[in-house]
């Protein structure tokens, strides 16, 4: 039963329906000159965010390259102390070698050497680290390439041979590797390690 002085049904729905659309704000797209300077802040950031994830991979494997070619040198130098005089000494230092650097691109391997080392902080002669990868008995040091890592025993040239070596003396083991940028970012590196260590005594 219609109350008695209240507004027509029909009038209250408009009244509603007028409220309803009075408060009802659609959300307004960003202006175009908002978008346009977030599109130019994109194409700025996302260059400089690859550069510094890319440096960080790329410096990552400079530091495993690095540690890698000094564990090669501590490894081979081992093996050489313990072979001592044998016949296939540097064969056997250049096993070892290879084995610890079996993720390693063999020709990236630019140079080998195994010196007699006058004292523990001695370094390789000039002659030995630089120029033909050949043995300079002269100076004491055998250099091998990664040619020679596959090679047998026989087929090895050696500056200064195992049959030269005697025990207490110190045997010092050099290797350079040129490490290649995976991102272009950088030039090839030149990593060089070296281990220097006593020739064992006969047990």
């Amino acid at each position: 039963m219609p109350i008695e002085g209240a507004a027509p049904d029909h009038q209250v729905e408009r009244v509603i329906g007028h409220a309803a659309t009075t408060n009802h704000h659609p959300r307004r797209s960003a202006p175009r000159h908002e978008r346009g300077v977030s599109a130019v802040e994109a194409a700025i950031l996302t260059p400089l965010v690859l550069l510094v994830l890319f440096g960080l991979f790329e410096g990552a494997l400079i530091l495993h390259s690095d540690m890698t070619v000094a564990e090669m040198t501590g490894d081979g130098a081992r093996t050489g102390a313990i072979a001592r005089d044998d016949a296939d000494a540097d064969h056997q230092i250049l096993q070892q070698i290879d084995a610890t650097a079996a993720w390693f691109d063999r020709a990236a391997i630019e140079r080998i050497v195994i010196w007699h080392a006058a004292d523990r902080e001695a370094s390789p002669p000039p002659g030995c680290t630089s120029g033909p990868v050949a043995s300079v008995p002269a100076l004491a040091c055998s250099v091998y390439g990664p040619a020679h890592l596959g090679l047998p025993p026989g087929a090895l040239v050696c500056g200064w041979c195992p049959p030269d070596r005697d025990a207490g003396e110190l045997l010092g083991v050099w290797v350079r590797f040129d490490y290649s940028s995976v991102s272009s970012l950088l030039d090839a590196v030149s990593i060089d390690h070296q281990t220097i260590l006593p020739i064992e005594y006969d047990r």
